[in-house]
């Protein structure tokens, strides 16, 4: 029987690194396309994939971070006044 050893791992980040990477949850941006319920938006100038709390979300409105799951970000429209 043959067994393959590697001699070193492929790097990458960790799980803690990605998560830290995120924004944090209350951060506000913009949706950059449609959430419907998923799409992309940026904060701070970084682009992410995000899902859509509850119902559509149009390209340009601002959103929420509500909560993160499974590294999407899951976003709420702000309200406007």
């Amino acid at each position: 029987e043959r067994k393959m050893v590697l001699a070193e791992s492929v790097g990458g980040p960790s799980k803690e690194d990605r998560l830290a990477a995120l924004p944090e949850i209350g951060s506000t941006g913009i949706a950059i396309t449609d959430l419907f319920p998923s799409g992309r938006i940026e904060i701070n100038g970084e682009r992410y994939d995000a899902r859509s709390n509850l119902g559509a979300i149009d390209n340009g409105s601002m959103v929420q971070v509500a909560d993160v799951r499974n590294y999407t970000l899951i976003v709420e429209a702000e309200e406007t006044e």
